[in-house]
């Protein structure tokens, strides 16, 4: 049920249109149609690292300053874009803003594993797990100051970088992240809008509620599921709650949302932005769940000027 509800939301499952990709929008694409068409646009190649047990596609385009210019913090010291996606997502979810910024700056951009083209052999599914692969990709890849711009799943997964203090995270800009819910509303939501589903009537047993899922025994969840990655990264996301600790994130940060996400409810979003200090949120009117597809133009005139930056001209949407 959890797993069908997530997939309906990136638009995993189901039907596709039957027009040919190349008259269709990046929302309307697969996943994989999704990717094929940003490396043809970039005219580049994935390429893979080994991050211990994972082997991690990614894609690293845009000019890179040479090392004598760059000072840390200095006014040379553009740092890097780098992207992470959302659950049953691939890099390809950011391919606009991926195309554009990489005309300017250094862009990197991971599939996280389990996920598009990444592969691992890890039992590990918790959000921490996720976060340590980040973290230890971005010294691999030689990005030591990075603006992390980071979409549902993976918006948690770079809150916990925050809360951490991730010495490489210079701004974290959050695209209609997970992680800040509060869970058993969370599950009624889910349940009722995707799979029609009214916890309230689910039959369990005496004592017990369907609302109980997420809070299981790990090794009989896993057996129900088939050991299915997905459906397990799904029920850590769903049992790693940050609310009590967004507070610890010290670096500059923006909240860009969906004003009609039908996943993340507007709550979750100003719960960031309150409890963020100096955090300013962003509402992409019209758009869903993921507006970096459905209203690029939108969430990259807020990305050209990172978090940090006061001045945005007064008619952005900002809160």
């Amino acid at each position: 049920m959890l797993t069908a509800a997530l997939c309906a939301v990136v638009a995993s499952c189901g039907d596709r249109a039957p027009r040919p990709a190349a008259e269709r929008g990046w929302p309307e694409l697969s996943h994989e149609e999704r990717d094929a068409r940003m490396f043809d646009v970039l005219g580049a190649e994935p390429r893979r690292v080994r991050i211990g047990s994972s082997v991690v596609r990614f894609v690293d385009v845009g000019p890179r300053r040479p090392k004598e210019d760059a000072g840390p913090g200095g006014a040379a010291d553009e740092g890097v874009w780098l992207f992470v996606h959302g659950f049953g997502g691939s890099m390809g979810d950011f391919a606009p803003l991926i195309i554009r910024l990489s005309e300017s700056r250094r862009v990197l951009a991971v599939d996280l594993p389990g996920f598009g083209a990444s592969a691992t052999t890890e039992e590990d599914t918790s959000i921490e797990f996720l976060a340590d692969v980040v973290e230890a990709f971005a010294r691999a890849v030689d990005a030591p100051h990075a603006d992390l711009v980071c979409h549902s799943l993976g918006g948690q997964v770079c809150l916990a970088l925050g809360i951490r203090g991730a010495r490489f995270v210079r701004t974290l800009t959050l695209i209609d992240a997970a992680g800040v819910y509060r869970r058993s509303s969370f599950v009624e939501h889910v349940s009722k809008t995707f799979a029609h589903i009214n916890i309230g009537e689910v039959v369990t047993a005496p004592g017990r509620s369907a609302l109980d899922l997420p809070e299981g025994d790990r090794a009989v969840f896993r057996r129900l599921v088939s050991d299915d990655r997905a459906t397990l990264t799904a029920l850590e996301s769903f049992r790693t709650d940050y609310r009590g600790d967004v507070q610890r994130i010290a670096v500059p940060a923006q909240i860009i949302w969906g004003a009609d996400d039908q996943m993340f409810s507007l709550e979750s979003a100003f719960f960031l932005a309150e409890n963020i200090d100096g955090a300013r949120l962003y509402l992409v009117e019209g758009a869903g769940h993921t507006p970096q597809l459905s209203h690029p133009e939108v969430v990259l005139r807020w990305l050209e000027q990172p978090p940090g930056v006061e001045d945005r001209g007064g008619e952005d949407g900002g809160i």
